[in-house]
């Protein structure tokens, strides 16, 4: 009998302990869940109107809930604290991770480390529905990931050829070698490395994204990588300069194949850039020599760079005088050279002014101006060539020149009028050239790859 009473007594004393304990459970969790749901009421109104899904806010009220409970424990380890404090600013936008800093009373994101690559994986996997504009490319995700994220991100802003754009960014931020590195970054392209799915060092994450933020500044591509193909080799290109088009190619192409390529000859390239016309033709012409004009400090620094890497590149069995290529910092108006050229070649500032409203923002708001527009019709620097023609030139010299689509009829109007001055000198006009100039003729003109009259040929004799 005594022994049934006190059984019965540790079972009453136990049922009390357990009821008590889960009155204390439930008011700690009715606590937690007004806090917890204050904080998302916060997260709403500092990130905008967009709604959270079911599972993203559950996601960010366990780890809300979490920081309470480390909050009032003070045998919680300190590092464990700023991990979950991470974790949550990756899923907030700034101002709501500024908020919930001075809610919480933590530390800075800034002063924080990485928490590993697979806990923010899982963070990030559960964000569907979150405002994740500000979001920035973290270590630990895939590269297949990292290029989808900045696909998106690209789109947003209306970048052009945003899926090209985030796979050379990815290449660049990967160190793969240029020759191949876009090809395997490709869709569905197979890697033996199986680069698609490895996951970003914190190192490569940080690059990809200042690089991306650049680009979705609209920065030209060429400038972000600081490099770009042209041709068969690769060459450096650094803002201001224009970056080199496929037409460009042509242009070079063109005069290669109508050109001696057996004969000693000198050329001058008005307005190099970052040289790619006269040193393409330096490569392909066995016995030129280039001159390069230009009135842009960089243009004169990376021409130069560029001649070493094409030149100068052992790799490629070519090793050209050292005095083949020669750049100097000289306007056409101004230049008085040494020695007669027997080829002269231009891509000149020739777009309209009244058509540069229509180029994109990557052109207008980082090429030079004075790189693209050429005046009123597009044809000032054009002219100045023209005139200088007979003083650069030998007797049947050649000058090629790449143009707007309405300059072909123009220069051939321009140069049939000086013509028929022949028998008058002193008959002028306000669209005529200097009298002097007689002797430059308009021999042809061609179209580009796309249509369109691009190219002109005009011969001096």
């Amino acid at each position: 009998m005594i022994l049934l009473s006190r059984a019965i007594l540790f079972f009453s004393s136990s049922i009390v302990a357990t009821l008590v304990a889960l009155s204390l459970t439930m008011r700690t969790a009715a606590k937690t869940m007004a806090f917890t749901t204050s904080n998302v009421g916060l997260l709403r109104a500092t990130t905008g109107s967009r709604s959270h899904s079911r599972s993203s806010l559950a996601l960010m009220g366990d780890l809300l809930t979490k920081q309470l409970e480390m909050r009032r424990s003070s045998h919680t380890c300190i590092g464990e604290r700023l991990r979950h404090r991470q974790r949550l600013q990756i899923l907030l936008p700034k101002t709501a991770s500024e908020q919930l800093s001075r809610t919480i009373g933590t530390v800075p994101l800034s002063t924080l480390k990485a928490t590993g690559s697979n806990d923010r994986e899982t963070l990030i996997d559960g964000l569907d529905g979150v405002n994740t504009e500000n979001l920035t490319i973290l270590p630990g995700w895939t590269v297949d990931r990292a290029i989808d994220e900045s696909i998106r991100r690209l789109e947003a802003k209306n970048v052009t050829e945003p899926d090209y754009s985030a796979r050379y960014l990815a290449a660049a931020s990967l160190q793969l070698p240029w020759e191949r590195g876009i090809r395997d970054l490709q869709a569905g392209a197979i890697s033996s490395n199986d680069l698609h799915s490895t996951r970003l060092t914190a190192e490569q994450a940080n690059d990809l994204e200042v690089m991306l933020r650049r680009r979705e500044a609209h920065e030209p591509i060429q400038y972000v990588l600081g490099k770009w193909d042209f041709l068969d080799y690769t060459i450096a290109i650094r803002h201001p300069l224009l970056c080199p088009r496929p037409e460009t190619e042509e242009l070079v192409m063109r005069i290669a194949e109508e050109t001696n390529t057996e004969s000693p000859m000198r050329i001058l390239d008005v307005g190099c850039g970052t040289g790619v016309i006269g040193i393409s033709l330096a490569k392909l012409l066995p016995g030129a020599t280039v001159e390069a004009i230009d009135v842009e400090p960089v243009a004169i620094e990376t021409s130069m760079e560029n001649y070493r890497r094409v030149l100068n590149d052992q790799k490629d069995g070519i090793d050209k005088d050292s005095d083949c290529y020669k750049a100097t910092l000289c306007s056409a108006n101004d230049y008085t050279p040494d020695h007669p050229f027997d080829v002269v070649v231009s891509n000149p500032p020739y777009i309209p002014r009244g058509d540069m409203d229509t180029l994109t923002d990557d052109v207008t708001k980082f090429e030079s101006d004075e790189a693209l527009c050429g005046g009123t019709d597009g044809l000032d620097v054009i002219r100045t060539i023209i005139e200088k023609l007979p003083h650069w030139c030998n007797s049947e010299a050649v000058c090629w020149m790449e143009v707007d689509p309405s300059h072909p009829k123009m220069i051939e109007e321009l140069l049939s009028l000086e013509g028929k001055g022949d028998t008058n000198e002193d008959e002028t006009s306000g669209n005529e050239l200097p009298m002097q100039k007689r002797r430059v003729r308009f021999e042809s003109s061609h179209k580009d790859m796309f249509g369109k009259d691009r190219f002109v040929k005009l011969r001096v004799g």
